[in-house]
């Protein structure tokens, strides 16, 4: 009696190859450079990662130390204001960007306090790296707010955090498909669990946006 082989149908084999082709390029540098994370709308802004929260990325051994580890500067409403942090070079000197915050000439919109910004109004905002392991931001005043049609836009490189992101002691294809998920993070308050904003993920540039309705403190992690 002859064996019967079972077939996969068409449509499977079909779905098995793409997947496999998909998890090819998200390993590929050359693949998609620019994703982006959106976080559930029910959860946006409500829920952590996981019961201990999210994991946040650290600085790769021997990263280079900051070119100023905290900055200050006023933001005029009517006025388009941008803030770059940047590391410091083996000589001292001004090294690539870590961090660039964009305020539109319209996206100041509250004082902590409530009190409404009026047009030509300025507000004095400090942005600081408090952690020298994490790639964490601090935004002060804290409370202040940004018009929601004209948000506040945060962008933070990686390039220089550890590519073992889940350390397990290798950098590999699980680390890629980590990388897919990174994203920006919220903590409204110190203690408070960490929130995921929605994200643009460009892995060209190593970099991670997301727009700001107000100010608190930020992480990369996924």
């Amino acid at each position: 009696m002859r064996s019967v082989k079972h077939l996969r149908p068409p449509a499977i084999v079909a779905a098995i190859a793409a997947l496999s082709l998909a998890i090819v390029a998200c390993s590929d540098s050359t693949g998609p450079t620019t994703l982006r994370t959106e976080p559930d709308s029910a959860t946006e802004g409500v829920a952590s990662a996981g019961f201990f929260g999210p994991t946040i990325l650290k600085f790769r051994r021997g990263a280079p130390q900051l070119d100023q580890s905290s900055i200050s500067f006023y933001a005029k409403k009517g006025q388009l204001t941008t803030m770059s942090m940047y590391f410091r070079t083996a000589s001292g000197g001004r090294g690539a960007e870590y961090a660039r915050l964009v305020i539109p000439s319209a996206g100041l919109r509250e004082r902590p306090d409530g009190t409404p910004i009026a047009f030509g109004d300025s507000v004095l905002i400090t942005v600081s790296a408090p952690n020298t392991t994490q790639l964490l931001l601090r935004m002060e005043p804290h409370g202040l707010k940004f018009s929601p049609l004209a948000p506040a836009r945060l962008t933070m490189r990686y390039n220089e955090a550890d590519r073992d992101f889940n350390s397990d002691g290798s950098i590999d294809l699980a680390d890629a498909l980590i990388e897919l998920r990174l994203a920006v993070w919220r903590q409204p308050l110190l203690g408070d669990p960490f929130m995921a904003l929605s994200s643009l993920l460009d892995r060209l540039f190593s970099s991670v946006s997301a727009d700001l309705r107000g100010f608190s403190q930020y992480v990369i992690a996924y």
